[in-house]
């Protein structure tokens, strides 16, 4: 079972902190002890370590570095050997790529960009 990354409890009165860097990258093998994040609260950074071991798996929405996070968030999850071909973020299951694509405009202050993408649909 994969084991859930969350932003840790610094003090008793910490609320939140700010995710200041992570220490190994997505998909990297991580043991447990190893060094995994830096969390920044009101008076110093801690580094972080795994408490279990697994591939990193860093969610795709998880908080940008530097930005404040409350205690608590999901940040990513360590995934064991045996279950890393099978995983897929909570709440992915269903989705699925097509055939089509979708057409995003991006605003730039020099005019204006257009990109295409895989269309994904939900089964």
């Amino acid at each position: 079972m994969a084991y859930e990354i969350t932003l840790p409890r610094l003090g008793w009165d910490m609320e939140e902190g700010m995710l200041a860097g992570w220490l190994k990258a997505d998909g990297e093998w991580v043991n447990a002890g190893e060094l995994l994040f830096n969390v920044e609260g009101d008076k110093a950074v801690q580094e972080i370590e795994a408490l279990d071991s697994g591939f990193l798996r860093i969610l795709p929405n998880c908080p940008p570095l530097g930005d404040k996070v409350a205690v608590g968030t999901l940040l990513g999850f360590l995934v064991p050997k045996e279950e890393i071909d099978g995983f897929h973020f909570p709440g992915t299951e269903s989705l699925t790529e097509c055939d089509c694509t979708y057409l995003r405009t991006w605003r730039m202050n020099s005019g204006t960009l257009l990109t295409r993408g895989p269309c994904v649909s939900f089964q």
